[in-house]
Formats: structure tokens, sequence, C-alpha cells
């Protein structure tokens, strides 16, 4: 999906600013896992938001409704636009 979404993202003028988590090295919001096993998903999403958080990014781009529904809530307190993609 990367060369597609980097496609889209020039065709709309956005800049895809560069994380420690994303492409081959995204990280799984862990959501589903949030009942089983809290700590380890909280210990995801924040590593997640954290990384978008320090290299300044203006918005999380969702292409999973699971990441949408477990980080949107907590990008959007760190000040992250939220953006859904299906």
């Amino acid at each position: 999906m990367d060369f597609i979404l980097d496609d889209l993202f020039h065709l709309i003028g956005v800049e895809r600013v560069y994380r420690k988590h994303d492409r081959q090295e995204a990280l799984c919001c862990m959501g589903i896992l949030t009942r089983i096993d809290p700590e380890r998903s909280k210990r995801f999403q924040d590593m997640n938001l954290k990384d978008a958080v320090d290299v300044g990014a203006e918005a999380m781009v969702f292409l999973c409704p699971f990441c949408q529904i477990f980080l949107g809530k907590q990008a959007g307190e760190q000040g992250l636009k939220t953006i859904s993609i299906t």
C-alpha cells in the first residue's frame, strides 16, 4: 500500500514525513488486544503517537479502521488531525 499512498499524497500535495515506525517498520496499534494485554497495547499506541509528534507531523492517516478507533482520540489530544483512507 505504501506506493499507492505515496502516489495519492503526491497528487494532493501532502508531504509524508519520515517516521521511525512507518512503512516496513510500522507498528500495529494493538487495539484489538487492549482487553487481553492492555499494557502492551498502550505501549505500542504511545510509540506510534510519539513518533508522529516528534517528527512534527500535522496529521495521522489511517488505513485501518481499528487503528483509527484506538489511536484517533489520542492523536487528536496530541494536536494531530485524523484522516481515514479506506
